[in-house]
């Protein structure tokens, strides 16, 4: 299996979860777009520099968060509430693997996906990856590089908050 194949393989799987992470960064979905597409092309020009005896997603997601820091710094990608986008496709077009974790599917109601977006980037991200896409602590760490424990403390919080904010006791 040569390179190409072999990275189409590995990222094939990962595409719905690239795009619904990148969504939760840039929180426009023409930005989304643009930031997973952005995150694929760094991969692939990366890929020969990936360690194979690693998992592959962390890798990707990793790659997806810088790109979107470094856009953000650069200024080119606009973030915004899902809501303001008139042209934004309604959650339940979202293509899902039936296989997905449960949660990445309920993450897809309204009112979580809406309480997700109003936590901090770093505990949006950190329950996302935790809850929704079902990663360990150990592969959160090493995509946001962060330590574990800082890890911990973020999916603990943004845990607390979205209970808080679904209860309709706002922000905790």
């Amino acid at each position: 299996m040569d390179n190409s194949e072999r990275f189409r393989s590995l990222a094939t799987p990962l595409l719905d979860r690239l795009h619904f992470a990148a969504l939760r960064l840039a929180r426009n979905p023409t930005a989304a777009d643009d930031l997973a597409q952005e995150a694929l092309l760094e991969a692939w020009r990366d890929f020969g520099g990936f360690d194979a005896s690693r998992p592959f997603a962390p890798w990707l997601f990793r790659i997806l968060e810088t790109t979107f820091l470094d856009s953000k710094r650069k200024r080119r990608i606009p973030t915004a509430p899902l809501e303001s986008d008139p042209e934004a496709p309604e959650p339940a077009e979202t293509s899902l693997d039936p296989s997905e974790p449960e949660a990445l599917r309920n993450c897809l109601d309204d009112r979580i996906v809406a309480a997700l977006d109003a936590l901090p980037p770093e505990q949006r991200m950190a329950v996302l990856y935790a809850d929704a896409f079902d990663l360990p602590y150990a592969e959160i760490a090493a995509i946001q590089g962060a330590p574990i424990g800082t890890v911990r403390f973020r999916i603990h919080a943004g845990r607390r908050r979205l209970r808080a904010r679904l209860a309709g006791k706002g922000p905790a």
